[in-house]
Parts: structure tokens; C-alpha cells; sequence
């Protein structure tokens, strides 16, 4: 709970959803824009618990390969999709974080 709270603190806000998110072996998550009220007004971050090097994180056209440990925020609002062509499971914890200013 302090990574949360640090992350919550970074950005001024409280937290919304907080996800462990696994993409198994040999899945997708296809290209697409998080559209609706929750996203507009949502900071997302996420942070790679397990992970290797062969799973494709594309954001705007751009690849991203993040590395365990790292802390990312990403723009839903963008065209995003995640590969793993890999034999392991890849696991995301993902914050999501609202300006204190909403609530």
C-alpha cells in the first residue's frame, strides 16, 4: 500500500481502481482508445510486476518495452495495444489516480 500511496501523492490525487492485470502466454490486447467519463478524468500507471523482454507494449505507434519495477503512465486516450508472444504470464499492477480537485 505505500507504493499506492507514494504514486497518489506524485500526483496530487486518491486512487481509483487498482488492477493486477495478467496477459497469459500468446495473448493480445488488440489496438484501441479507452473512451468514457472514468478514462477522461483518470491518470493510469502502471507498473510491471512480471514481464520479459519480448512483450510489445505499443502506445501512439510508439513500442514500449518496460522492464519490472518501472512505474508508467500511459495516455488511454491514445491507440494502445500489448503483445505477448512469450511462454509467461506478463503482470501488471495498474493504478489509476484522480486530481483531488474532482473529488
Amino acid at each position: 500500500y505505500p507504493l499506492i500511496i507514494d504514486i497518489c501523492k506524485e500526483y496530487s490525487g486518491i486512487h481509483g481502481r487498482i488492477l493486477l492485470i495478467n496477459l497469459p502466454p500468446g495473448s493480445e490486447i488488440t489496438p484501441h482508445l479507452d473512451r468514457d467519463q472514468y478514462f477522461d478524468i483518470c491518470r493510469r500507471v502502471h507498473i510491471p510486476v512480471i514481464t520479459n523482454d519480448s512483450v510489445d507494449f505499443f502506445v501512439d505507434g510508439q513500442h514500449k518495452n518496460m522492464k519490472v519495477g518501472e512505474c508508467w503512465e500511459i495516455n488511454k486516450k491514445n491507440i494502445h495495444a500489448v503483445y505477448n508472444p512469450s511462454n509467461v504470464d506478463r503482470i501488471h499492477l495498474v493504478i489509476d489516480t484522480f486530481s483531488k480537485d474532482l473529488v
